[in-house]
């Protein structure tokens, strides 16, 4: 009795040694996995992640960012707070690139595969499942999801959403096993911070409560239960205190209902299972039991039961309150069930494992081939970066741009604002009647009428600007259609001087001319009778002695002259061309010919006064470079 007293903390302490080593070994092996499964979402993650321009809900995050006060909007949008004060303090510390803000949906999208080891070491345990090879195939298999890869490069809640569910997951987990109120805590933080990061996400907390009344049992229950009440009421200040008002602003627009469109499943299968759906539905339907190999036979073992069945709630449940609420409320998107990806990549990664080498790893090749090489989870953003650069260079220092959006115009001015000199003002007017509705009916006619040209992008249904640009006088003058859209238009406006600045003998008058130190011109021509040729108009610079330096000859509007019609105003935007390289500091002469072609002699026009030329003044230009 004395020599096992002796033994036996002896062995004790030993098996200890033992349990550190492994655990330690495990550590080290895993490491050496997720390293290269890190380096391949950083790759998958950053391809192409600025080639699409921002659309309409990632401008709403910039815009937020931009705001003194973003939680006040905020309280009147359909946003809970938590991603917008992050991706703020993330811009004031990155810039607001698109590629910076987002970053930060890659950065979270990165952590979420880190974090998803410990989940499914935690399920692992329970399960009696490798503990190596559970979390490295869940890793492989969250790097390679497409909803991830492509919401990785939003400017939007939906990644840094499934990290939180995945840290508390884990918290859950690691507290049912271990005990500890630090766990119990992070868990509790975890699920308020849900429904302060997205509503919808905060399901898969509702999913967990259905969980611990099935699996846990007595004093565990109890507490498990309160932490998520307690979670409830760390959220409920915010919900009493918004919902009402956001909900006033709920857009009906392109909802699709699960009982009057099926297909929502079927989109919903390619999207996260992909086009090769039959073998990872398969997979995931096989990750629901554990299958034990024993020799030359096998079994099912059905026991424990409780990873499946949370896999399962995370997964079914969620969805299935998400489409009940949707038959009421415009909720369901894609995009907006993100949060049952790590129940998908756990149960396909539980599928793999009970299947025997070397089909498993054949199973796994092909899931990776396939996943680097196709895109499931895609969406066209309308090309507003594009629009900006084409049509920036018409837009000058004397001129404001408006934007009047039908949804949102968030986007648009994004673009706009980092393509024009920051001189240039960009205001969009569907935001402005939104969030500052008190100084827009006074507020709109005097910008409008500080300015003797005004772009207006339009794509709505709202005429007030149209209105007030009738109203203070300004014409139309330019007409820029767009390919992706017949419906968005770009518009110029002038408020033409009383005194045009030539008037030429056939009728031919230039209404009024500007001239910018990038070397563009401005032309509005008019005629009050149809045109007898086409006409070629050129602007032209002549330096100190006379010499011309720069010039640009079109059709205005490059269109046929003799083709106008009579009391049309014709915009004639151009870019004089140096001869030879940047011109040197100096002051130069500005000017306007207009002429035709006669066989192969140039004719010039002539004004009423006998001009062939018309001179309009003096540009000064400084060339830094010297």
């Amino acid at each position: 009795m004395l020599a096992a007293n002796l033994v036996g903390p002896e062995s004790g302490r030993m098996q200890s040694v033992r349990d550190t080593h492994t655990t330690h070994n495990l550590i080290v092996r895993r490491m050496a996995w997720l390293l290269p499964i890190l380096l391949l979402a950083v790759v998958t993650r950053f391809w192409g992640i600025d080639d699409q321009s921002l659309w309409i809900d990632e401008g709403f995050t910039w815009y937020l960012t931009q705001s003194p006060n973003p939680i006040f909007i905020l309280t009147r949008d359909v946003h809970p707070p938590l991603y917008f004060l992050l991706i703020d303090g993330w811009v004031a510390l990155t810039g607001d690139s698109v590629l910076a803000m987002r970053t930060f949906s890659l950065l979270a999208s990165l952590i979420s595969i880190a974090l998803i080891v410990p989940v499914a070491d935690e399920l692992a345990r329970w399960r009696g499942s490798s503990r190596l090879l559970l979390p490295i195939l869940a890793a492989l298999l969250l790097a390679l999801a497409d909803s991830e890869n492509f919401l990785a490069q939003e400017v939007r809640s939906y990644t840094l959403q499934t990290t939180i569910i995945l840290l508390g997951t884990w918290a859950m987990l690691r507290w049912i096993r271990r005990g500890g109120t630090g766990w119990l805590v992070l868990w509790t933080l975890s699920n308020a911070a849900l429904v302060y990061t997205f509503y919808l996400a905060a399901l898969v907390a509702v999913a967990q409560g259905v969980w611990v009344l099935i699996v846990l049992r007595g004093r565990k229950r109890m507490i498990a239960v309160g932490a998520l009440i307690v979670a409830a009421l760390l959220a409920a200040p915010w919900l009493l205190n918004t919902l009402g008002q956001q909900s006033d602003n709920l857009v009906m627009v392109d909802r699709r209902i699960l009982s009057e469109d099926i297909g929502i499943l079927a989109d919903l299968a390619f999207r996260w299972l992909g086009r090769m759906w039959p073998l990872t539905g398969a997979l995931l339907l096989l990750g629901l039991v554990h299958v034990r190999y024993q020799a030359e036979n096998w079994r099912i073992n059905w026991r424990p039961y409780a990873p499946a069945l949370l896999l399962i709630l995370w997964l079914v449940l969620s969805l299935m309150l998400t489409f009940i609420a949707n038959e009421r409320l415009p909720l369901y998107q894609p995009r907006r069930v993100n949060f049952i990806t790590g129940a998908v990549v756990l149960l396909i990664a539980f599928g793999l494992t009970n299947i025997q080498r070397p089909a498993r790893w054949l199973l796994v090749g092909a899931i990776v081939v396939y996943g680097l090489t196709t895109v499931d989870f895609w969406r066209d953003k309308q090309p507003w970066r594009d629009m900006a650069t084409t049509t920036a260079p018409y837009i000058h220092d004397d001129a404001v741009l408006l934007v009047e959006l039908g949804g949102d115009d968030y986007a648009p001015v994004y673009h706009y604002t980092h393509t024009l000199p920051a001189d240039i003002p960009v205001r969009g007017l569907t935001s402005w009647r939104r969030y500052e509705p008190e100084t827009y009916e006074a507020g709109l006619p005097a910008l409008i009428d500080a300015h003797d040209t005004v772009w207006l992008f339009y794509w709505g249904k709202d005429t007030s600007a149209l209105a007030w640009l009738d109203e203070l006088g300004f014409r139309r003058t330019e007409e820029i259609r767009v390919d992706f859209n017949p419906d968005v238009f770009l518009w110029r406006y002038d408020r033409l001087p009383d005194v045009p600045v030539a008037i030429y003998e056939n009728g031919l008058v230039l209404a009024d001319a500007a001239y910018f130190d990038d070397l563009g011109i401005d032309l509005l021509w008019a005629s009050d009778m149809a045109l007898d040729a086409d006409y070629t108009t050129s602007a032209f610079l002549l330096n100190s002695d006379g010499q011309l330096v720069a010039q640009q000859d079109s059709a205005p509007d490059e269109r046929p002259t003799s083709q106008w019609n009579p009391a049309t105003l014709v915009y004639d935007g151009k870019l004089m061309q140096p001869a030879a390289g940047p011109l040197p500091t100096g002051d130069y002469t500005v000017g306007v010919v207009v002429y035709r072609h006669e066989g192969d002699n140039l004719v010039r026009l002539l004004t009423t006064e006998g001009d062939d030329s018309v001179i309009l003044g003096t540009l000064h230009l400084d060339n830094a470079a010297e």
